[in-house]
C-alpha cells in the first residue's frame, strides 16, 4: 500500500498559514503558543472548545501534523473544507462509529506522520469536558506512537459551542502529558481512556467563578435557547426564548440575562449553564424508563451521502417515544441506532442507523434531549433488555 506523506507543497502552505494566522489568534483568543518539539511520529489528543482548534494546535507544535475535522464542513463552509482536503486531513461523521476512519489514522501515524484527534464522545454545550470516546484507546494503541495529551482552559467563553457569537477573551493550551509508546504497552484500552480523561478534564464555569475574567458581546445569551430545553419554573419543553443578553420563557414569567463573566442572573436558582445543563438531564433520566411522548412538527430527515451532500428524504412529524424516533413513516429503534450526535450549534441531530448516515433538522429543533434519552435508553437496553416488545 502506497505510504502518506505530506507534500512539499503541504508543508510549505502549512508552514505559511502558521505565519498568516500567528498575529490574528494572538489579537482574537490573546493566544500565545510557545511550539513544542517533539519527535513523531506522534498522536495528540486534544480537548476540543473552539472554531479555531485546529489552528491554535498548529501554533502549538513544530512539526507537520494532520488532523481529524467534522465531515460537516463541507456542506457548512465549503472553502474550509477545500483547504483539510488539500492538507489531506480526514474528515469524521460525528454520531457514526469511529471505525469508519480509524485505518487511515493508524496507516498515517505507521508511516510515520502525525495526527491531532479529539476523543470526547459529546460537543461541549456544558462547559465540562464531555465523555471521552472508548473506541479513542483502540486507535491509540494500535496506532503504537507516543501520544500527547493536549488541554485548553478559557475557550469555552470566547466562543461557546450554543452560542452565536463570538466573544473576546483568552485561550489557554497546553501539554498535559507525554506518553512514550512503551508507557501505553503496558495500558488496556480501559486504562488509556482513563487517562485521556485525566488529562482533558475541564471545567470552565468553576474556573471562571475562581477567577472571573470578562468576555464581551452584545448578543452574549442567543443561542442559549438551544440548550435550555426544559423551564425550571413551568417544565414546559422548548419554550425559551433570547435576544441580546436576556432570556424568558414563553409559557411563564421566567427570565434572566447572561454576564459577561458568564454567569447567569435569573428568578430560579441555577447560576451556571453547567448547573442548568446537568438539571435538564438529571430530569431526562428520570423519565427516560417511563412513558415517554415527544412530538414536533415540520422536522426534515435527511440522508447523509458519502460525498458528503443530503438527500432530502422527508419533512413530516416527529415523534419520539422510548423505543425510537419516527418522522413520517420512517422509524428507527434505539436499538437498531449506532450513535447519535448534536450539530450545528445545538439546532441538528445527526444519527447512525444499519450503517447509514441521518441527519434531523427543523427552524425550531432543541435536539440535545433526544441525545440524552437515545444513550440512557441504550444503556438501558444493554443491561436490562429494555427494547421494544
Amino acid at each position: 500500500m502506497k505510504k502518506i506523506k505530506p507534500k512539499l507543497t503541504q508543508r510549505f502552505m502549512y508552514g505559511l498559514d502558521k505565519i498568516r494566522m500567528k498575529s490574528y489568534i494572538k489579537q482574537t483568543y490573546s493566544f500565545k503558543p510557545t511550539p513544542f518539539d517533539i519527535k513523531g511520529p506522534f498522536i495528540v489528543a486534544a480537548s476540543r472548545i473552539s472554531s479555531a482548534d485546529q489552528y491554535l494546535i498548529m501554533l502549538s507544535f513544530k512539526e507537520f501534523m494532520y488532523f481529524t475535522f467534522n465531515e460537516g464542513i463541507y456542506r457548512t463552509n465549503p472553502e474550509i473544507a477545500k483547504r483539510q482536503d488539500f492538507y489531506g486531513n480526514i474528515p469524521y461523521k460525528i454520531g457514526y462509529p469511529i471505525e469508519t476512519y480509524k485505518d487511515q489514522l493508524v496507516k498515517l501515524v505507521k508511516d510515520g506522520n502525525n495526527v491531532c484527534i479529539y476523543p470526547e464522545m459529546y460537543t461541549n454545550y456544558s462547559g465540562v469536558t464531555s465523555p471521552i470516546d472508548p473506541d479513542v484507546a483502540e486507535i491509540i494503541k494500535e496506532a503504537n506512537c507516543t501520544l500527547v495529551t493536549y488541554c485548553f482552559t478559557g475557550g469555552y467563553f470566547t466562543e461557546p459551542a450554543w452560542a452565536k457569537d463570538k466573544r473576546k477573551g483568552w485561550i489557554n493550551g497546553h501539554i498535559v502529558n507525554v506518553y512514550s509508546k512503551f508507557d501505553l504497552e503496558k495500558l488496556t484500552n480501559a486504562q488509556v481512556t482513563k487517562l485521556l480523561e485525566d488529562d482533558l478534564k475541564e471545567d470552565a464555569y468553576a474556573r471562571q467563578c475562581n477567577s472571573p475574567i470578562t468576555y464581551a458581546s452584545d448578543h452574549l445569551a442567543e443561542g442559549l435557547e438551544n440548550v435550555f430545553y426544559i423551564c425550571p419554573n413551568c417544565g414546559e419543553y422548548d419554550s425559551y426564548e433570547t435576544s441580546g443578553k436576556d432570556y424568558h420563557c414563553t409559557k411563564c414569567d421566567a427570565r434572566g440575562s447572561y454576564t459577561d463573566q458568564g454567569i447567569i442572573h435569573a428568578n430560579f436558582r441555577f447560576k451556571t449553564v453547567t448547573d442548568f445543563m446537568k438539571w435538564e438531564e438529571n430530569q431526562i433520566d428520570r423519565i427516560a424508563d417511563s412513558e415517554i411522548n415527544f412530538n414536533e412538527d415540520n422536522v426534515s430527515l435527511s440522508l447523509i451521502k458519502d460525498n458528503h451532500s443530503l438527500k432530502l428524504i422527508t419533512t413530516d412529524k416527529m415523534h419520539v417515544d422510548k423505543d425510537g424516533i419516527s418522522v413520517g413513516f420512517h422509524t428507527f429503534l434505539f436499538n437498531d441506532i449506532q450513535k447519535v450526535e448534536v450539530d450545528d450549534k445545538a439546532t441538528s441531530l445527526v444519527f447512525s442507523h444499519n450503517n447509514e448516515y441521518y441527519k434531523l433538522t427543523s427552524p425550531t429543533f432543541k435536539p440535545l434531549k433526544y441525545r440524552k434519552l437515545f444513550y440512557k435508553r441504550k444503556e438501558a437496553i444493554r443491561l436490562y433488555g429494555l427494547g421494544p416488545k
